[in-house]
């Protein structure tokens, strides 16, 4: 039967009427355009983009169709595992707020907080990780629909390139533009099949091979670390190690380069430990070791 689309949010707005010469599965009563039919789209047949006024569907005009295109992607077709940058990535879980659908909204009112140091605007894009105390069902591509203030909570919809369990699939990459993870990939680690606000979401840094050589230290590991060379000869020199909560699964190695006496002490943050030890010292010329995070400490191999 003819399949009609509709903007989900508003039934009078756009439709979209479809006859795929045949049979197909599915009825138009509460369809909305992120229903998925068994039946295949046939290549080739014309799309005609229709809209209801007073109950009645007439054909848009050529300038309505010109300023509401409609796309059908064909389900045979591989998915785009490769999203448009977002500006930032969250660095801890969003301020109490609940879900419908795709949407988060704060409860009660206030502006959406700066992301990892950036402060965000209408419709800029945001990668959440860090939601669902460990279920992580909210997590995702977000635009910022409404920013929040005084008198109004922030609200926070799903990008229309990651709303539907479709587009969510396995090593989907998004990089991120600003910020402390400027330039950085998080790729989805979580393995088919998805269904989207039901199956959990965990979204992996991915390596880079950035490794820096230093003479003055102290000096903090960044996001975009892989490795860091210690030159101790002018003396005693510390390296900091981030929060393991931002940088989970992330793997640093340090290596100390001169063949001076004096040490390199690896520092992790606050009560952090590394293998259950305050700090972590190499003495030796070329000495060398891998530091990875669990998300809560550090562990040496």
């Amino acid at each position: 039967m003819p399949a009609i689309y509709y903007d989900g949010a508003d039934i009078n707005k756009i439709v979209a009427f479809y006859n795929p010469s045949g049979s197909h599965d599915g009825s138009w009563p509460g369809m909305t355009k992120t229903t998925t039919f068994t039946g295949a789209f046939t290549p080739g047949v014309a799309i005609l983009q229709h809209k209801i006024s007073a109950d009645v569907i007439t054909e848009m005009t050529a300038p309505e169709k010109a300023s509401h295109p409609l796309t059908v992607t064909d389900r045979s077709e591989p998915v785009n595992l490769f999203h448009a940058p977002v500006r930032a990535v969250t660095t801890a879980a969003l301020e109490t707020h609940t879900r419908s659908g795709n949407v988060l909204t704060r409860t009660g009112n206030g502006a959406l907080p700066a992301q990892d140091g950036i402060t965000l605007v209408l419709a800029d894009r945001l990668l959440v990780k860090d939601e669902g105390g460990g279920t992580h069902l909210e997590n995702g591509v977000y635009i910022v629909f409404q920013l929040g203030d005084g008198s109004n909570p922030w609200i926070l919809h799903r990008a229309d390139d990651a709303e539907t369990s479709f587009q969510m699939q396995t090593c989907l990459g998004v990089v991120v533009s600003e910020g402390t993870n400027a330039n950085v990939l998080f790729v989805l680690a979580t393995v088919n099949p998805i269904t989207l606000n039901t199956t959990a979401l965990t979204f992996r840094m991915q390596e880079s091979d950035h490794i820096r050589t230093v003479t003055t230290t102290p000096v903090t590991l960044s996001v975009q670390d892989k490795g860091l060379v210690v030159d101790a000869t002018g003396g005693a020199a510390v390296v900091n190690l981030p929060a393991a909560a931002t940088v989970p699964y992330k793997i640093y190695r340090v290596k100390k380069k001169d063949s001076t006496g004096n040490t390199v002490t690896v520092d992790p943050n606050g009560a952090e430990l590394i293998d259950g030890l305050s700090t972590k010292i190499l003495t030796t010329q070329n000495q060398s070791i891998n530091f990875q995070s669990d998300g809560t400490e550090w562990w040496i191999f």
